[in-house]
Formats: C-alpha cells, sequence, structure tokens
C-alpha cells in the first residue's frame, strides 16, 4: 500500500508486467494452419483463396500460377507433433515447443522417405504466418503458409 501512495508510475509499471505475463502463460496450446501451395511458371492460373498472397510475391519469386494443393488444420499443445503428407515420398512434421514471451515455437521438418531434409524452428506470433519455400513439385515448387492462433 505505500508503495502505491508514494510512487503510482512505479505501481502501475508493474501492474502492466504482471498483466503482460499473465496473458502470455495464459495461452496452452497452438492453432495451426498449413496450406500447402503449388506454385508455377507454367501457369497464369491463381487460386481465387491466394490471389492476395499471389499478389504480393509474384514480382519476388517469378511464378505466375498458384494452385492451392491441401490445407491442415490441427491444435497442438506444448509437446505435441503432427504430420502432413506433401507428396508420395514427402511428409511436412510440425512439432509445437510451447511458448517463449510473446511468441510460440513450432519446429518444422520435412522428411524424404523417413530422412530429414529440412528442419527449422520458426516463432510465431498470434495470428501471424510464415511463408516457407518448399521443395520442388511438378513443374514448379511448393509453398508452405504456417499461420498460428494461440488459445
Amino acid at each position: 500500500m505505500m508503495l502505491m501512495k508514494k510512487n503510482p508510475i512505479i505501481c502501475m509499471f508493474t501492474l502492466l508486467i504482471l498483466f503482460q505475463a499473465c496473458n502470455v502463460l495464459a495461452f496452452s496450446s497452438m492453432n495451426v494452419k498449413v496450406e500447402i501451395i503449388k506454385a508455377t511458371k507454367k501457369s497464369n492460373i491463381i487460386d481465387p483463396q491466394l490471389k492476395d498472397l499471389a499478389d504480393e510475391i509474384t514480382p519476388v519469386l517469378n511464378y505466375t500460377g498458384f494452385t492451392l494443393a491441401k490445407k491442415s488444420e490441427q491444435k497442438l499443445a506444448s509437446g505435441q507433433n503432427s504430420e502432413i503428407l506433401l507428396s508420395s515420398k514427402r511428409i511436412l512434421k510440425l512439432t509445437f515447443k510451447g511458448f517463449e514471451e510473446e511468441q510460440g515455437r513450432l519446429l518444422v521438418e520435412i522428411l524424404e522417405k523417413k530422412k530429414k531434409v529440412f528442419h527449422t524452428i520458426l516463432l510465431l506470433v498470434d495470428k501471424g504466418f510464415v511463408l516457407i519455400g518448399g521443395p520442388s513439385y511438378e513443374d514448379g515448387v511448393l509453398l508452405l503458409r504456417i499461420r498460428a492462433e494461440f488459445e
């Protein structure tokens, strides 16, 4: 009580820090949405669901056609993992590693014939997404758009 009377600014600052710490600790899982997108230079067809993405990345990547190959959504608690089939030879493995400050840590691996060919840890913000240029596929490449919502 004495602290509040002496210095209300310090008290408010302390409460703000406690509120932010509780807010981060309140999350216990991550809802992960994955879109597997086929990008090609041999087509100008753009899936209507990908128009916003295509407008943004076409000048950078030089791909002109974008097709949504697959969508996946899963809720992961800390330590849980999920596997998504990319092709007959490739699997995308996602492992939720928990929260660090205001970010969720997601281990992303691509396995080809059960051998790890890609491995990274993403630091995702709530309602944010990351776009990963994936492996070659048919006449183009696969792009992985990974979104996160904290719960």
